[in-house]
């Protein structure tokens, strides 16, 4: 094939609101399609605008708010995916009360990232239960503990603690109180739980018409609370089989509502010494639409930020990658993630894996605020760390902006396959040159749509170059921050592209 015909649109966006629908196929390997067959690859972020986090300092807000701008900056880095936390905490202020107020903000989110091609996983987010179990300034904690500040999730309604103390033990941010708060919500404690799957039922209903929601995250890091351990396969298949029961309830009520995909993960003890004693077993739901998604943090959190990183990247892969055989669900990471120093070799050792096994994954954090409780050391804590973000970054106390890592921004838009008919066999993409090799099978003669759409990040003026075999009616087109490559591809096809030299 010769070198493409360039067709340039400068600053036009990468894709037009309309994203098909996406569903989990399972002909072959399990993987993640939208409405015209085409195998989906999701790349991109996190963010945490939306989010009710603790606020320990009130001049200093805990989020930044997210902007119509912030789209257009992820579609320049190739996104397809934004994952958008929510709390519950807002969702139901008051018992009984849907805050549709915040549903309004969560669609117009969706809409502006629908509007540059990325599609949205509307998150269930908590961090150690809520933000309503920071250490009052009169309780002294324990030796080995220390204050905690409070984080986000559940509204003080469904907070039932029993008064322990909020200290937070050994390296953790649980507490004896949040760990009771997660025990009182597994045994369902004055129908805390059954709300939270009534809250669930009436979100997928006001958002089942949404085409560019990929799909929902039910509950991120669950936690067993005080809760024998051994018991969280069984905690997390009953809690998700009856939150997929309510969630398909509330799409199917819906006029012009569709089943999206569901994203499940593991428990915040994960992988730990045994992995599969912290996953719902197998079986857990009889419901195809699932996608697993755990958090991938080794060599960059806890005990794994060592000389062993690589080995415990690896293992951690070797985990996900059986556990996601297991469901017989594609996998999407929905949080990794370096912070403070660039961490290049760590970065782009994970994302060569990644591409490697052809997974989906979103980036924490896309920005934050020098509010925010990850800010703090504890909860007596009264200065932010001096930088916060490992994305877009700012200077604290100010909030004053800073740019992009160069090495991470790099790495993170590098070059890969957006929408491919058939199967994707093989990617491998190198970030300083913008190069990539991909090879699929597709349909032969062609089926549905034949597009296969790559993205190509820009490196200075230069055009790049898409060269290959099975492919036809090649072009390029110059798009935010980059290129879109596009072709017919039939049968076995091959192809290689960047920047010469």
């Amino acid at each position: 094939m010769s070198l493409a015909t360039l067709s340039l649109m400068c600053s036009a966006p990468v894709a037009n609101a309309d994203l098909l629908p996406l569903h989990v196929d399972h002909v072959d390997s399990p993987t993640i399609r939208d409405s015209a067959g085409r195998q989906v690859l999701l790349r991109g972020v996190n963010v945490n605008g939306l989010l009710d986090y603790a606020q320990l300092k009130p001049r200093l807000p805990a989020t930044v708010p997210l902007r119509r701008r912030d789209f257009r900056r992820m579609a320049a880095l190739g996104f397809d995916l934004v994952r958008i936390p929510v709390n519950w905490s807002r969702l139901e202020p008051q018992r009984g009360t849907f805050n549709r107020t915040y549903v309004a903000h969560i669609r117009e989110r969706v809409h502006w990232a629908a509007a540059q091609g990325i599609y949205a996983v509307v998150d269930l987010h908590q961090d150690a239960w809520t933000k309503y179990l920071a250490t009052p300034d009169g309780e002294v904690c324990p030796r080995r503990s220390r204050p905690s500040q409070g984080w986000d999730g559940a509204p003080l309604w469904a907070t039932l603690s029993d008064g322990l103390s909020t200290c937070m033990v050994r390296d953790s941010r649980n507490s004896p109180a949040v760990e009771r708060a997660f025990t009182s919500f597994w045994h369902d404690r004055d129908g805390i739980q059954s709300e939270l799957l009534g809250t669930w039922r009436q979100l997928a209903n006001a958002l089942a018409g949404e085409r560019a929601i990929a799909g929902w995250d039910v509950f991120n890091e669950p936690n067993s609370g005080d809760l024998d351990p051994a018991g969280e396969p069984a905690l997390l298949g009953a809690f998700y089989r009856s939150a997929i029961a309510a969630i398909r309830e509330g799409e199917s009520a819906a006029q012009g509502g569709f089943k999206h995909v569901v994203f499940f993960e593991p428990s915040s003890r994960w992988p730990g010494n045994s992995p599969q004693s912290h996953v719902p077993p197998p079986g857990f739901t009889q419901d195809p639409n699932v996608v697993y998604a755990p958090h991938l943090y080794a060599g960059s959190l806890g005990d794994t930020d060592g000389p062993r990183w690589r080995g415990a990247i690896n293992s951690e892969f070797q985990d996900a990658a059986a556990e996601s055989q297991l469901y017989r669900a594609p996998l999407v990471t929905g949080e990794y993630g370096w912070f403070g120093l660039p961490h290049r070799r760590r970065i782009a050792y994970f994302s060569r894996k990644i591409d490697a096994r052809l997974w989906g994954a979103a980036w924490w954090q896309w920005n934050n605020a020098c509010g925010n409780p990850n800010a703090f050391r504890n909860g007596r804590d009264r200065r932010p760390t001096r930088i916060v973000g490992n994305l877009y970054r700012y200077s604290c106390p100010d909030q004053r902006p800073l740019s992009p890592l160069p090495t991470t921004r790099r790495i993170l838009e590098r070059p890969y396959p957006r929408a491919a008919p058939g199967r994707l066999t093989l990617l491998r993409s190198h970030p300083d040159a913008a190069r990539f090799l991909i090879e699929g099978v597709a349909p032969s003669p062609p089926s549905g749509n034949c597009r296969l759409v790559i993205w190509i990040p820009a490196r200075g003026k230069r055009h790049p170059f898409v060269r290959g075999v099975g492919a036809s009616d090649l072009s390029i087109r110059r798009v935010r921050g980059g290129w879109l490559a596009n072709a017919c591809v039939t049968g076995q096809y091959r192809l290689h592209g960047g920047y010469p030299g």
